[in-house]
């Protein structure tokens, strides 16, 4: 275990929960931006709650969620990047690490609230270690 670099763990870690973070926020009010903007539904004569409804039925649309889920594994994949980028050694291990992190750290956040359907929650457990040595791999490479 003396591969096992904390600092480059950190960062790793650090990039794939804080990006994910970032691109959650900006494509949820990029969404609720569009909902507005949509001439076709009338969104300054909506109550608050006929505005939600809508909102929910536009983030849970397929698309939505699938590229959600692929902007998570690429970001992953950068945190796993980052992670074996700054290790001075064992890059795999770091990455690989990174990557179980992230997903551990999902799947509290799922279990506390359920957000995902089951299909993209099962994508993101088989994706997240591969795309997070993916990234290792590239740094290594």
């Amino acid at each position: 275990m003396s591969q096992l670099d904390f600092h480059a763990l950190f960062w790793g870690l650090a990039v794939s929960i804080g990006l994910s973070f970032v691109i959650g926020v900006v494509l949820a009010v990029a969404t609720g931006i569009g909902i507005a903007a949509d001439e076709n539904i009338h969104a300054p004569d909506m109550s608050d709650e006929e505005f939600a409804h809508y909102y929910l039925e536009n983030i849970s649309e397929t698309r939505f969620i699938f590229a959600l889920v692929l902007a998570s594994l690429l970001v992953n994949a950068l945190g796993g990047y980052t992670a074996a980028w700054l290790a001075w050694e064992g890059p795999y291990l770091n990455a690989g690490l990174t990557g179980v992190l992230a997903l551990a750290f999902s799947l509290v956040m799922e279990l506390r609230k359920p957000a995902l359907p089951r299909w993209a929650l099962w994508m993101w457990i088989a994706g997240a270690v591969p795309a997070a040595l993916f990234g290792g791999w590239i740094a290594a490479g």
